[in-house]
């Protein structure tokens, strides 16, 4: 084997490999690939190595021949840049080693694996600024995949719909059009905003949102209503059953209304009147109700049925007919009171109470109350005092606090109640704590009941929680409302954030649930791990959770009453779009079936939603079943519902229930009920003072123009076939009126400049017509003249930066000229016209041969004014040495600085320095020139160049160069031949030639 290696080896005369066996880069960029090359000969090797690697790469590596002695190992790197679209994959690279002509020595390869670049793009690319009311909304957006690998893209969206399909898939380099559109409702009598969303989603991220408006402009004729109204609605309600295999029926009124009695919003009222008394026919049977309240900032006044509160523990939530008042000082102190007549628990006759109390600060007060209440059976009323704060000593942090006492019957007893609500660090602790003593005559007696929770926010994934909670037992609750079942609960739980819209959770917990009615149907105890997983992906939202564990029930004999518990569900929403969805859930546990022997195991059910129109609305329930646990209240298997408004102020309800009622598990029944309802203003006070403004919109010749929008304050209208637009409710004063240009052609005007500043007058009409013509077109330019004396002339000067100004009857506009002197008026309104040139403006030097031309411009036309700028140089004598300048006319001599050189003559040779070049001439006061007076300047190369001196040798110029090397960063000797400057080495060498 060695002799057999050795003989390989000796045959081999190079070897070459690379560093690294794989590398990774991404897409556009550059990277660096380090290879060996081994001489295994005895001789010297001219290699020349070259590479193979995919088509649109690039070699950025200039290659080089190598020369490797005996031996000898070398070490090269090439570079390659990776095409920007390259997909992802695994790319290979091959080096090959040549000897001179076409020998092959070696070769070697290696992998380049070029990693994803996720780069989705969402752009609008057009929508309508405005649209009638009951037209649909329609946009459109690019979507882009501009990353190197395949992506499906779901479109969301929120407050529109998409046309086709939400799901695009869409290679490296590919686009697709996505379209919306929203509807509109044909109800709207004022101009409004509409807005709607649109997302790109990709493995449920968010890449890119984009939010849009429109204007949907009322198509209807608004009334001209000039009050300030209250809302009232009235309503009749048809209700019917089957009650106990009997129909029965019944119609039922309500008048009610909410709102302010002033524009301001001041003052509140509020009134309902609900009769007869329903409530023994159905659940849909509502019970009469007559109640008026009122407030301010600082009173509150109700008088009628309701729930009244005092505090948590001395009367927690007491329904009866009486009257209520606060009365609130700006200085933060308050008193109340309150007087009722209990409606359905028969043991008080009577309640009063009244209180006082101060806040301070933000979210702090103390209230002192007392309560009588006067019992059915006893001649004294129980007495309860009660103090009660809210204190926020932390910015994240309340707690709440209530003592109180009560005396009854002789017997006496406190309680207590404390709440908190703190939030620090990653940490948010809840909690509230009732007990009440065993003689206490408050809402609870002789009862306890806690909760209490803590969580964590561990990471930005992760979070802990525990809980722990314990009902009243003793309450003294209306019956007429529900009772619900005794339940105690100790729980912890790890939740995981599986994704932007996606969650897990597992929990132990430990619940126990007993009936307080007096059926006493179920009494159980079961501890538990629980898993729950919630995810929302494109159009589905789905929940999924499981429970195992071990279930006693407590109303079975000793020996029978531990079982294993399970329990399943599911629940997953379908939403076709922002109007249709369907619903379907299922429940399979076998604890119903622990606690009671009758009760199904499996609840399955569904449910659908559907807003046909802006004006009708559906939605239908469904279920089989129930939990045993439900029974103390209604339990609907199945409901459907219609709602359908019309004529603005007009609606009617259908409500059908097949329900099995609260008390109650067997025999369901059927109500059904029907609702007519009309709501009205009543009028309260005239706040609107209008004016009405109309006109109309031609083109020249006076046809109709159609379809140009026209605004005033907050209002939007749009000219209708006719070209007539009309504001019904314009606010009466001045007002602006604007025209939207972007129908208008690029070259249109209108006739009157915009915005027009108009006065509308009260219960008036305002008539405006508008012309829209071609617009004008008035550009120029600007031209230097020339001296008498040409050598007085300024070379640099330029007709840059003139202020010219044009006026028309209506408007002014002002404008400078370009380097060149150019200067353009792109779109006038015909007419006679005034163009001014500002004279202080013109270059030093110049003047213009007059300040003002007069133009009259038809419309369409394109006139061009050329303007010389004279020059206005003064004419100055010379005359010999020792010779005196004569003064003539009164004339100031002007004094020439002995030190400014002239620009170098065409046919003359000289060495000067050259200080620097900008791309815009210098002012003469320029810190650069540092008060330099014997400089010049010439423009090479769109550059203007600086020179200092004059020397007619080069040893002249090299003394100055060393001075002006402290002045100036790079100064350097440069030679100028007849005009021309050239380096010192350019003209040696022409000279040599």
């Amino acid at each position: 084997m060695l002799v057999f290696a050795c003989s390989a080896l000796g045959q081999q005369k190079a070897s070459v490999r690379f560093v690294k066996d794989k590398v990774s880069a991404l897409p556009g960029e550059v990277v660096n690939l380090a290879y060996h090359v081994d001489n295994f000969s005895a001789d010297t090797l001219d290699i020349l190595p070259s590479f193979l690697y995919p088509e649109a790469w690039s070699l950025v590596t200039n290659i080089q021949q190598i020369k490797i002695a005996p031996g000898q190992k070398k070490l090269g790197i090439v570079s390659l840049k990776i095409f920007y679209e390259s997909a992802v994959g695994e790319y290979p690279v091959t080096v090959r080693l040549k000897e001179r002509g076409e020998t092959q020595l070696a070769q070697s390869g290696i992998g380049i694996s070029v990693l994803e670049v996720e780069n989705i793009t969402l752009e609008l690319i057009d929508k309508p600024i405005y649209v009638s009311a009951g037209d649909k909304i329609s946009a459109s957006y690019m979507l882009q995949n501009l990353g190197n690998t395949e992506k499906n893209i779901f479109i969301n969206t929120n407050n529109c719909d998409v046309s086709g399909p939400s799901s695009v898939t869409l290679k490296p380099g590919e686009s697709a059009q996505v379209q919306i559109v929203k509807t509109t409702s044909d109800e709207i009598f004022q101009s409004k905003n509409e807005s709607f969303t649109v997302r790109a989603l990709v493995d449920e991220r968010v890449l890119k949102s984009i939010y849009s408006t429109a204007v949907v402009l009322p198509s209807k004729k608004a009334r001209k209503d000039l009050y300030y109204r209250f809302p009232v609605k009235m309503a009749a309600t048809y209700l019917s059953t089957n009650r106990q295999n009997e129909f029965e029926s019944v119609l039922q009124y309500q008048v009610d209304g909410r709102g302010s009695l002033d524009p301001e919003g001041k003052h509140q009222l509020g009134f309902m009147a609900r009769w007869p008394d329903n409530s023994d026919l159905s659940f849909l049977g509502l019970y009469d109700q007559y109640f008026l309240t009122y407030s301010n900032d600082n009173l509150e006044v109700f008088l009628g049925d309701k729930s009244y509160t005092v505090t948590p523990l001395t009367e927690s939530f007491r329904y009866g007919r009486g009257a209520e008042g606060k009365l609130t000082l700006n200085n933060g102190l308050g008193v109340g009171f309150k007087y009722l007549k209990p409606r359905f628990f028969e043991e008080i006759e009577s309640e009063l109470a009244v209180s006082a109390g101060f806040n301070f600060n933000r979210n702090n007060k103390i209230e002192l109350h007392y309560l009588s209440k006067k019992y059915q059976l006893e001649n004294d009323p129980a007495q309860l005092f009660s103090l009660t704060s809210l204190f926020t000593p932390f910015k994240h942090t309340s707690v709440d606090v209530e003592v109180s006492h009560g005396q009854f019957v002789g017997k006496k007893s406190n309680a207590v109640r404390a709440g908190l609500n703190s939030r620090f660090s990653i940490f948010q602790l809840t909690g509230v704590y009732y007990d009440t003593g065993k003689d206490y005559p408050g809402y609870y007696t002789n009862s306890r009941f806690y909760s209490a929770g803590v969580s964590a926010d561990i990471s930005e994934r992760i979070s802990l929680f525990a809980s722990a909670r314990e009902d009243f037992r003793n309450a003294q609750l209306d019956t007429f409302f529900v009772t619900a079942p005794y339940s105690r609960s100790l729980q912890g739980t790890v939740s995981y954030r599986t994704g932007e819209r996606s969650n897990l959770k597992l929990y132990w917990r430990e619940y126990e649930r007993k009936d307080r009615l007096s059926l006493n149907k179920f009494h159980y105890q079961t501890n538990s791990w629980n898993l729950q997983f919630n995810h929302r992906f494109k159009k589905i939202d789905y929940y999924l959770s499981g429970e195992v564990g071990e279930t006693t029930n407590f109303l079975e004999n000793a020996g029978q009453q531990d079982q294993k518990s399970y329990r399943a569900s599911a629940d997953v929403t379908y939403r076709f779009n922002s109007r249709h969805s369907v619903r379907v859930f299922g429940n399979w546990s076998n604890i119903n079936q622990i606690v009671s022997d009758d009760r199904r195991s499996v609840l399955v059910g569904m449910a659908a939603t559907s807003r046909i129109s802006k004006n009708l609305r559906m939605n239908f329930y469904l279920q089989n079943a129930y939990d045993i646990d439900d029974y103390y209240r209604n339990r609907n298997l199945m409901q459907f519902n219609v709602d359908y408004s019309f004529l603005r102020r007009h609606s009617i309800s259908l409500r059908s229930f097949y329900t099995i009622f609260r008390n109650q598990v067997n025999d369901p029944e059927f109500t059904m009920a029907a609702t007519y309802a009309y709501r009205l203003g009543v009028p309260l006070k005239q706040v609107i003072s209008a004016g009405k403004v109309v006109g109309r919109i031609s083109d020249r010749e006076g046809n109709p123009v159609e379809g140009i929008y026209l605004r005033i304050l907050n209002e939007t209208t749009v000219s209708n076939k006719n070209g007539e637009f009309e504001f019904r409710l314009v606010t009466p004063g001045k007002q602006l009126l604007i025209i939207d240009k972007s129908k208008l052609d690029v070259d249109e005007i209108p006739s009157i400049p915009m915005p027009l500043e108009m006065e509308v007058l009260d219960n008036e009409e305002s008539v405006v017509n508008i012309s829209i013509q071609k617009g004008a077109r008035l550009s120029g330019k600007l031209i230097l003249g020339q001296s008498q004396l040409a050598a007085l002339d300024n070379k640099a000067a330029k007709p840059a930066n003139v202020v010219v100004e044009l006026k028309t009857d209506f408007e002014t506009f002002r404008l400078t000229s370009d380097g060149e002197g150019n200067f353009s008026f792109p779109l006038v309104r015909p007419g006679g016209v005034e163009l001014r040139i500002y004279a202080n403006t013109v270059p030093a030097g110049y003047r213009p041969k007059q300040t003002v031309y007069t133009y009259h411009l038809e419309p369409g036309e394109q006139k061009f004014a050329e303007i010389t700028l004279e020059s206005s140089k003064k004419e100055i004598i010379f005359k010999s040495a020792g010779k005196s300048i004569a003064v003539k006319n009164n004339l100031t001599p002007v004094v020439i600085n002995k030190r400014t050189l002239k620009e170098p003559s065409e046919q003359e040779i000289f060495y000067s320095i050259q200080i620097g070049a900008f791309r815009k001439a210098l002012r003469k006061d320029s810190k650069f020139l540092k008060d330099q007076s014997f400089y010049f300047e010439k423009q090479i190369d769109n550059l203007h160049k600086y020179f200092i001196g004059r020397f007619t040798n080069y040893e002249d110029a090299e003394k100055e160069l060393e001075k002006l090397k402290s002045e100036y960063a790079s100064p350097f000797i440069v030679v100028v031949k007849d005009g021309n400057v050239m380096s010192v080495s350019e003209f040696e060498s022409g000279e040599a030639q």
